[in-house]
């Protein structure tokens, strides 16, 4: 509703808030069940394609009519997972390099615990090195989302990542940790 003001109309709606969509990608192929963090090759399986496609349809049911930009870490699951999404929403699919998984020294490894392999990675030179810290992470999906809504403020902005990655934005936000803008604040559900 408008407010007359003199005689110029003063629009009172509220203005509209942009949503953001987390959305961490399919189930992945993974025969040999190791870690696979940032390792090429590990793309969707039969099941993960059938995931990403149900979630996209829902979303595409629930922001049909909406503005959308589609952002995606460069790995190739969720590479395939926004997809399904861009083909679902009309969007174009952008790929951003902060949203990619979280570094960590114990890729190749195998999922289940193996103490002799996990004893060597420990031994290698530099793998500590290989470990991304938690705040490092929070802070470049907090970036690279507040990057997007300031380049699109009003479409709904629909971010494919990792599963930390998404943990770690949420709470970034949720808790206002390094907020780049003063009064920034968010709401997750």
């Amino acid at each position: 509703p408008s407010a007359l003001v003199g005689s110029a109309p003063v629009d009172r709606q509220p203005p509209e808030l942009q949503r953001v969509w987390l959305v961490r990608h399919g189930e992945v192929r993974n025969p040999e069940g190791l870690t696979y963090g940032r390792l090429p090759g590990f793309g969707l399986s039969a099941r993960g394609h059938e995931q990403a496609q149900i979630a996209a349809a829902g979303l595409a049911k629930r922001l049909d009519g909406h503005e959308v930009r589609l952002v995606s870490s460069p790995l190739e699951r969720a590479h395939q997972t926004a997809a399904h999404f861009a083909d679902a929403l009309g969007a174009a699919l952008i790929t951003d390099e902060r949203l990619i998984e979280a570094g960590s020294m114990r890729e190749g490894l195998p999922r289940r615990v193996a103490p002799a392999a996990y004893l060597a990675r420990l031994l290698e030179p530099g793998a500590w090195q290989k470990r991304e810290p938690a705040a490092r992470v929070a802070a470049r999906m907090r970036a690279s989302i507040e990057e997007h809504i300031r380049t699109e403020p009003r479409s709904e902005l629909v971010i494919v990542s990792h599963q930390l990655p998404i943990w770690l934005a949420r709470a970034a936000f949720e808790h206002d940790v390094g907020s780049s803008r003063a009064g920034v604040r968010a709401g997750c559900a």
